[in-house]
């Protein structure tokens, strides 16, 4: 009887309908599954051995003369004798247990795209044991996502392995969101929210204000308008800002034009003030 590390079953040699085989046991059922038909020259045989990273299991068996060293090829189930025969000593104080202790399992973790995976791949473990810790690690702009078995846990280590692990580390690009809202006075031209890729670029949005009112400023300082949201590294919320429209009014007085009435008074004042005015003395001459 023998233990294989590479996948956990039990390898035996039994007789069936007077032919020796080499199989496996299910130790629930007891049920028995031939791998290969041995040979035998006397029917009385006993497994010895297993290098299972070959596939090969060996067994001795009676011979003629001494004890043969039989090999068994799982894959093939082709069965090859020893040249070599062994005397002496009878056939089942040769016989004994093996136990194949591997390593004969692997683990291996690769990288989708958007990241990379830290840790030790491929992994050897024997057939029960656990593996070290790997993790999936997402480039800028990525996160990861699962394993391609499903699994989400992050770092992982395969534990109680029976069978070959081979997974990938899935990875997406991070959305991110822009909002753009009106303040009073106005509205918004365009899609919003809208998501983007990380690195990526928003569609054109515009202020919009209504009759009376004007377009300042968004509340990040930006005065573009409209705005394309390049590049995206981060969520984007702003406010469009707007104010009402002032106007100046501005007056003047103007100076009147006098009468035709006055103007006719102030020349007979004149004149009059002229006639009344005293002559000056003549001039006296000696």
């Amino acid at each position: 009887m023998a233990v294989n590390s590479s996948d956990g079953k039990i390898y035996m040699v039994a007789q069936d309908s007077g032919i020796w085989h080499l199989g496996t046991v299910d130790p629930a059922s007891g049920g028995f599954t031939s791998v290969a038909a041995l040979a035998s020259a006397y029917g009385i045989m006993s497994l010895s051995g297993v290098d299972s990273a070959a596939g090969l299991y060996y067994y001795w068996s009676p011979s003629s003369g001494g004890n043969a060293l039989y090999t068994v090829n799982v894959s093939t189930g082709s069965v090859t004798v020893s040249p070599t025969i062994l005397s002496g000593a009878p056939f089942w104080n040769r016989a004994q247990m093996a136990v194949d202790p591997g390593p004969a399992l692997h683990l291996t973790y690769t990288p989708g795209a958007g990241g990379s995976v830290t840790g030790s791949s491929p992994q050897a473990v024997t057939y029960g044991g656990s593996g070290s810790a790997v993790s999936a690690v997402p480039a800028t702009g990525y996160h990861f996502v699962s394993w391609s078995d499903s699994s989400t846990i992050n770092p992982r280590t395969d534990a109680n392995v029976t069978a070959n692990v081979t997974v990938t580390a899935n990875f997406a690009i991070d959305t991110h969101i822009l909002t753009y809202t009106p303040g009073t006075g106005g509205s918004i031209s365009g899609v919003s929210p809208q998501t983007v890729n990380h690195g990526g670029s928003g569609s054109v949005d515009s202020a919009v204000p209504v009759t009376g009112y004007h377009f300042v400023n968004w509340s990040d300082g930006s005065t573009v308008n409209p705005r394309t949201d390049m590049n995206v590294t981060g969520d984007v919320t702003v406010t469009a800002n707007f104010a009402i429209d002032t106007h100046i009014l501005t007056y003047t007085q103007a100076l009147a034009a006098p009468s035709p009435a006055a103007v006719r008074r102030r020349s007979i004042t004149t004149a009059a003030a002229a006639r009344s005015a005293p002559f000056p003395p003549p001039a006296i001459t000696l």
